[in-house]
This record gives structure tokens, sequence and C-alpha cells, in this order.
């Protein structure tokens, strides 16, 4: 499957799509403060940020549960802006893969990040950078996804199972994450090889080797780390809403700027593998892909019957985010469909919190779809939701990217799968 590429657009152009990219997020943010500031109706709001902040944060703790709605909201929104920062300060445009590692790290915000355990991974990935002689904005997006090993420096700083003063614990659970912000940088730029690109979180995959040895060491040295089961408590339905309700508003105004439809026809033929649609088919058109996708989620949560809460939010934003660099309608529609099948044979449950953000996060793998068609898409889906339920364990929660290493494993078992079935057909086919 291939897809036209169109010409870059002139400067004065592309200066247009930055304002209009800032204002659009400034937007967001404004009304995720407003929202929060709304939702807390018992004056809670303080305590319930610091109680998300200083909880140990494995991959099943769910910030709404622990905080509250409003919090939770208020701890998302700084993390969204700290990723604008981060954003801004490499000196990166705001479009393609900053768009999805804002919206990833913003959505895992409700399931794990916050400013506190995220900061010093984020800045350990940039020394990465730098010391590998790269440039900041180079860097920006492994650092940002890079804050998936976030439980790791809230272990270590409020754990009760680490036997230090607070001080010395403190200043180890910093050292400690700027130690894994580097190694996961390190890491992410060599793990492409292993998938060939046919999982979009490559990151994921590499923060979940990385979590895999610590987590090693960490058991070795007597260090009690387990997960505790995700809630399937509906709570952030207000907040879903919130997201819908944008994600309406992105379209419309997509659609009556500057043919928001113009060049949609030639992003859905695009196989997902390398994409950076605000770059080949202009900001509009991409804009309008990452909210019909966003509309397309709170669809498959509806008819799945699922809740509506921190770990399916993650997963929702997270989906919305890689719209703007490799997913679309065709090619992750069949990759939902693969896990609702599995779901439905299996002995799991397709309105479960798992199996949602299994879904969702699941299609890291649409350039699988892109490039071997729907069928291999919903066997990719399948396989993907029998995979990620046991390899939670060794990472301990520890990861909060999970999926993203479980897709890492399916695109590095299919591919080559699929490509020799690809080339003996094509082989046939010219004989």
């Amino acid at each position: 499957m291939t897809a036209k590429v169109t010409r870059q657009p002139p400067v004065a152009t592309k200066d247009r799509d930055q304002r209009m990219s800032w204002s659009i997020v400034v937007i967001f943010g404004l009304g995720l403060l407003i929202l929060s500031l709304l939702l807390d109706q018992e004056l809670s709001l303080g305590q319930g940020l610091v109680k998300i902040m200083t909880s140990t944060c494995a991959l099943t703790t769910d910030s709404v549960i622990l905080g509250g709605l409003a919090s939770a909201t208020l701890n998302s929104l700084l993390v969204f802006i700290l990723c604008l920062v981060c954003i801004g300060l490499s000196g990166n445009k705001l479009q393609d893969d900053m768009y999805a590692a804002l919206l990833i790290t913003t959505g895992f915000s409700f399931f794990g990040i916050s400013v506190l355990n995220s900061l010093p991974i984020i800045c350990g990935g940039f020394l990465q950078g730098k010391l590998n002689g790269q440039s900041a904005a180079s860097t920006c997006f492994k650092a940002l996804l890079a804050a998936a090993l976030a439980p790791f420096v809230s272990y270590v700083a409020f754990s009760p199972g680490i036997k230090l003063a607070p001080a010395p614990r403190y200043i180890l659970a910093i050292l400690l994450g700027l130690l894994l912000g580097m190694l996961a940088v390190r890491v992410a730029g060599h793990t492409a090889l292993f998938h060939q690109g046919y999982t979009l979180y490559n990151s994921g995959f590499a923060d979940g080797l990385v979590a895999l040895i610590f987590v090693g060491l960490g058991r070795f040295m007597g260090l009690s780390l387990e997960t505790n089961p995700a809630s399937n408590q509906s709570n952030a339905d207000t907040l879903g809403y919130f997201i819908l309700f944008f994600n309406i508003v992105l379209l419309v105004f997509s659609l009556t700027h500057n043919r928001g439809f113009a060049n949609y026809a030639d992003l859905i033929r695009h196989p997902g593998k390398g994409g950076r649609y605000s770059d080949d088919f202009g900001l509009v058109t991409s804009l309008t892909n990452m909210a019909l996708v966003g509309i397309i989620g709170f669809a498959y949560i509806k008819i799945s019957s699922g809740p509506i809460n921190g770990p399916v939010l993650a997963a929702w934003f997270a989906y919305i985010g890689f719209a703007a660099m490799g997913k679309h309608p065709l090619n992750t529609i069949p990759i939902l469909l693969g896990v609702s099948i599995a779901n439905l044979l299996g002995p799991g449950r397709a309105d479960t919190t798992g199996a949602l953000t299994a879904a969702m996060l699941g299609t890291a793998l649409a350039p699988i779809t892109g490039e071997f068609g729907p069928l291999v898409g919903v066997l990719a889906g399948f396989i993907h939701a029998c995979t990620v339920v046991n390899v939670l364990g060794p990472q301990a929660g520890m990861n909060l990217y999970n999926n993203g290493f479980a897709t890492g494993l399916v695109a590095a078992f299919l591919y080559p799968i699929c490509e020799a079935w690809q080339t003996r057909k094509n082989h046939r086919t010219t004989s």
C-alpha cells in the first residue's frame, strides 16, 4: 500500500500552521484547567494532587481513583505543560512526533506519570542525547517517551520497601531517574532493528527492555516488585465526554478550514510505517485524522460497554496522538477487531480495562495492517491480546508502556512470516 506525498509547504504556511498548533494545545490546556476547577467540589484539589505525586505509581495505579478526577486532571495538565516546555525549549515544531509524544505522555499522567517522577527521566534522556552528540530537538521524542519508566522513581522515593531516610532516598530516586532516561534513549536508538519499524511504539519496546533488567536486579536484591489488578470502575466519564467534544470541534474546524479532507484519501492509503502526516499531507489533514481516530476510540469504548477511567484515558490519548505519525482508521480498525475477537473467543471480556487498553494501544501495530492487509491486521490484534497479558509480570508494572513492549514482540514475530509469505505470493504471480 502506498500513499501520495504532497510537496513541502512554503515557510509562511509552516509558520501559520505552528500558530494554529500552539493555539489548539493552549485551548486544550485551558479546558483541562477549567475542568479540574469545576470538578473540585470538595476543595481537595491540592490534597489529591499530592497523593498522586507521592504514590508508587506502578502500571495498574489509576490516578483518578487515587486522587479523584479533579486532581488527576490537574496532574495531567501539569504533565501537559512540562511536555510543551520540553518541545518549545528543544526547538521542535509542534507536529507529527511531537503531537504523539505530547499526547501519550499526557495520557499516561492518568496512569502513573507525574511531573515529579518523570522530570529526572526526561532530563536523563536529554543528557544522553547530548552525550551522543545529538541536538535536543532530535532527542526530545525519545526523552519524553522514556517517562514510561517513571514508576521506578516513585518506587524508590516513596515505597516503604526502601529502607532509607527520606533525603538519601529522594537523591537515589533522582539519580536512578537520570540513569533510566539515559539508558532508555540509548536503547531506543537500536531496537527498531528488532521489529523493523512495524510497531509505532519503538520507545515503549525499549522501555520494556530496560524495565526487565532493572526489575530483575531489584528482585535479586530482595525488593518486592509486584502489580495489582487494574480496576474496572468507570470514574472519568466527564473527562471522556470532554475529550470527545474536543475531537468533534477539532474535526469540524479541520473540515471547514483549508479543506481538511483535501489530502485525506492519500493519507489513509499510507501504510503507517514512517508516517509524518503533517509534513506529508499538511497539518489540517493530520488534525482531521487525529480527530476521526479520537471519535473512533470513544465509539469503541462505548460499543464494548467498557469503563472510562485512568488507564482507558491513557490508551485513548495514545491512540489519538499517534494518529499524527502512522495510525488512521483503515490500518487500526482491523487491530481493534482482532483484539475483540480474542476477547470473544478467550476467557477475557471486552468490557474490561485491560481489554480496552490492549485494543487501543495495540493499534501501534498499524504498519502491519498497512503493509500486509486488513486480515493480517486482525491477526496482529488477536496475537497482541494474547501476548500482552503475559509480559506484565516480568516488568512488574515499572514500564507503563507494557502494551508497547508487547507490540514490539508481536511485530518481530509477524514481520518475517508475513514478508516471506508476501515474497512467495509475488513470486507465484510473476512466474
